[in-house]
C-alpha cells in the first residue's frame, strides 16, 4: 500500500488540484521534482503559450507540435510558417490574436479561419488590430458556425468596411453572452437585416468610430435580457439621453451594471436622467461627470441596492462621499474621488460596512494646519480626525483593499498610520491583503511596522511608508525579511523623486519634490478580466480561482500581463512580465 505520507507519493488528481493555485513558475519547479510530477505538471506548464514574431528563431518546430494539444489559451502575434503548428491545436478554449500589417495578408486569416474550424470547443476570442486591418466576413462566419460554446467575444481596433463583415459581427454578438468591442471603425454602419441578441447579457461599446450614438442605442435595445453595459461615446458624439431613458429601460428590463464614459461633454444632470429612468441598479461606474446635488438625488434613488460605485474619475465634494458611505448598506467595491476625515468626525457611522475594496482619497485637514505651522513630530496629542477615522475602517471587517491616496506624485496630509494616532484599532481587519498610502504623507517608525506585521496579514503596501529615502528602505526591508509584506522598493522611490539612487549628501525628503497615449496591447483589454497566476476567470458564472470583475482601467493597469513564453530548441523558458527571473526545464533531459 502507497505511502501517502509522503508528497511525492500523491495521486495525480491531487496534484492537479494543487497546480490549479501555482504560478508558472511554481509549475515549472515541480516538473524537476520526479518523473510523475513531470508528466502531470508539464501539461499544466503549456496551457498557456504566447507567438510573437521571433519564436520560431528560437524554438525547435517539433517541440511546438509536441505540446500544441495541450495549449488552452493561445496568443498570436503572427502565423508565418506556423502551419505544422497551427493543425495541430485541436483543444484551445481561449484565443487572442494580435497585431497590424502582418495580419493584412488573405493567407493569415485563411489560417486563422482553419484553426477556429479545428477548434469547436472555444470559449473566448479576442482580436486587437491597428484600425488599418479588420477580419473579413468569412473568419467572422466560421465562428459562428464552428463555435457553438463561444461565451466571449472581444475586439479592438479593427476596420470594418463593408456591410458583409458587420453582419457577420453581428452574427457572432446574436450567439455569444458577452460582446466588448473597442475603437473599432465602421466605414458603414447599416446591415441588410435586421438582429436580435437573446443571449446577450454583457455588451461593451467603446467610443465605436463611424457608428452614431442613435445606432448604438438600437443595439442595446436588441438586447433583452443584457444586464451589464459598458457605454463610452467618443469626445465629439453627445449621448441621445432622450432616447436612452425612453427606450433602454423597457427594452432592457434586468439591466442593472451601468458604466458610462465620454460623459464630459453631456450636460450636468444628463447622467442623472439616465439614473431615474433605470430601477435598482447594483454596479454603477461614471467616469468624467460633474455630480451637483439634483443628480446625487438621482444616485441616491440607487443607494439601497448597490454593491459597486465607482466615482473617483467624477467631480464630487467630500460630504457626497460621507453620505454614500452613510446609506448603501450593500456596498463591497467603492472608489470616490475625495473625502475630508473632517466630514467622518461630524457625520453618521457608515452603513457599508460589508466594503471589501475601499479607494477613497482621503484629506486631512488637522494635518494640512499642522504642516503649515511647521509641524511638531514630537507631539503626543491624538488628533481627533485621525482616531475617528480608524475607529471607522475598524468597523469595515470584510475589507480586503484599501487605497487612502491617488497621485503618487503628489502628497497631502492624510491618515497617518501611526499606533499613537490609533492604528492598533484596525485589529479587526483580518482580511485586509492590500494597502495603498500613494499620494498620502507618512511618518512610520518601527513601532508603527511591526504593529501591521505583527497584526494585519498584509500582503502588499504601496506608497511611502516615511518621508525620507533611507527610512522608508530601512522599513521596507523590514517588513519584506520579517514579515513578507511587499512595499515599494528604493529604486522605485529614486524614480519617482527623479534621483539617482547612488546620489551622495543629504538625504532626499518627499517634499522635495489617457487621452492622448498611443494604443498599444493594453488596450485591447480593459479589465474585464483579471488574468493572475495562470488563471483566466470569466466574471459571469465565475470559474474557480476568479479575482472578481476589474473596472474602467486598462488590463494591463490591473497587473494582467501576459506571460511571455519562448521555446529554444529542447528547453522550455518562461519570461515573467514582472520580474526579472527566468527558468528554463529541459524537456530532453525530463523526458529521460
Amino acid at each position: 500500500m502507497a505511502d501517502h505520507t509522503n508528497p511525492m507519493d500523491m495521486p495525480p488528481e491531487i496534484l492537479l488540484y494543487v497546480a490549479a493555485y501555482f504560478t508558472q513558475q511554481d509549475l515549472a519547479t515541480c516538473t524537476y521534482v520526479s518523473r510523475q510530477w513531470h508528466q502531470v505538471f508539464n501539461p499544466c506548464l503549456w496551457k498557456k503559450f504566447q507567438i510573437s514574431d521571433d519564436t520560431l528563431l528560437r524554438t525547435s518546430p517539433d517541440i511546438l507540435c509536441k505540446h500544441a494539444p495541450q495549449i488552452r489559451k493561445l496568443t498570436l502575434r503572427t502565423t508565418a510558417d506556423l502551419d505544422p503548428f497551427l493543425e495541430r491545436l485541436t483543444n484551445l478554449r481561449i484565443l487572442i490574436v494580435i497585431g497590424g500589417d502582418q495580419f493584412g495578408k488573405p493567407e493569415s486569416w485563411l489560417q486563422l479561419t482553419q484553426l477556429v474550424e479545428r477548434n469547436p470547443h472555444m470559449e473566448w476570442i479576442i482580436l486587437g488590430m491597428n484600425r488599418k486591418i479588420g477580419p473579413p466576413a468569412s473568419f467572422l462566419r466560421a465562428i459562428s458556425a464552428s463555435c457553438p460554446n463561444l461565451r466571449r467575444y472581444e475586439s479592438s481596433l479593427c476596420l470594418y468596411e463593408d456591410p458583409d463583415q458587420i453582419d457577420a459581427l453581428l452574427g457572432i454578438f446574436s450567439q455569444v453572452e458577452e460582446a466588448w468591442t473597442r475603437y473599432e471603425t465602421y466605414a458603414v454602419s447599416s446591415v441588410a437585416r435586421t438582429f436580435h441578441f437573446p443571449k446577450l447579457a454583457e455588451l461593451a461599446l467603446k467610443d465605436p468610430r463611424g457608428l452614431c450614438a442613435s445606432r448604438q442605442v438600437d443595439i442595446i435595445c436588441m438586447c433583452p435580457n443584457l444586464k451589464f453595459l459598458k457605454w463610452a461615446v467618443g469626445n465629439d458624439t453627445p449621448i441621445p439621453i432622450q432616447e436612452f431613458c425612453e427606450r433602454v429601460p423597457l427594452a432592457c428590463p434586468k439591466l442593472k451594471n451601468l458604466h458610462v464614459d465620454g460623459s464630459a461633454t453631456l450636460p450636468r444632470e444628463s447622467v442623472g436622467y439616465m439614473l431615474d429612468s433605470l430601477k435598482d441598479m447594483q454596479e454603477l461606474m461614471l467616469f468624467r461627470c460633474e455630480i451637483g446635488e439634483s443628480m446625487f438625488r438621482s444616485l441616491s434613488r440607487h443607494f439601497h441596492s448597490l454593491t459597486l460605485l465607482d466615482l473617483a474619475d467624477s467631480q464630487t465634494k467630500s460630504s457626497m462621499a460621507q453620505r454614500i458611505l452613510e446609506n448603501c448598506p450593500n456596498l463591497k467595491t467603492v472608489s470616490l474621488a475625495l473625502l475630508s476625515m473632517q466630514e467622518v468626525v461630524n457625520g453618521l457611522p457608515w452603513r457599508a460596512t460589508r466594503v471589501q475594496h475601499l479607494q477613497v482619497d482621503l484629506v486631512s485637514l488637522e494635518g494640512a494646519c499642522r504642516m503649515a505651522a511647521g509641524g511638531n513630530k514630537d507631539s503626543r496629542m491624538i488628533p481627533l480626525q485621525q482616531i475617528r477615522m480608524f475607529e471607522q475602517l475598524a468597523k469595515l471587517t470584510e475589507l480586503k483593499r484599501l487605497t487612502i491616496g491617488r497621485e503618487k506624485n503628489l502628497r497631502r496630509p492624510s491618515l497617518e498610520f501611526r499606533v499613537e494616532h490609533g492604528l492598533m484599532l484596525l485589529k479587526s481587519l483580518k482580511k485586509l491583503r492590500h494597502l495603498s498610502l500613494e499620494g498620502t504623507v507618512q511618518d512610520m517608525t518601527e513601532e508603527d511596522v511591526d504593529w501591521l506585521g505583527q497584526n494585519l496579514r498584509l500582503h502588499t503596501i504601496d506608497g511611502r511608508l516615511c518621508s525620507t529615502v533611507t527610512e522608508h528602505e530601512t522599513l521596507r526591508q523590514k517588513l519584506l525579511t520579517e514579515y513578507q509584506v511587499d512595499v515599494a522598493a528604493r529604486e522605485a522611490v529614486m524614480e519617482e523623486l527623479s534621483i539617482p539612487s547612488g546620489r551622495s549628501g543629504q538625504d532626499p525628503t518627499l517634499d522635495d519634490l489617457y487621452d492622448g497615449k498611443d494604443y498599444d496591447e493594453e488596450e485591447y483589454s480593459d479589465g474585464d478580466y483579471d488574468d493572475d497566476e495562470g488563471q483566466m476567470d470569466y466574471e459571469q458564472g465565475a470559474e474557480p480561482g476568479v479575482a472578481g470583475y476589474q473596472d474602467e482601467y486598462d488590463y494591463a493597469a490591473q497587473g494582467g500581463e501576459e506571460s511571455q513564453v519562448v521555446l529554444q530548441s529542447g528547453e522550455h523558458q518562461e519570461f515573467y512580465p514582472h520580474s526579472e527571473s527566468e527558468i528554463i526545464v529541459d524537456d530532453a533531459t525530463l523526458q529521460n
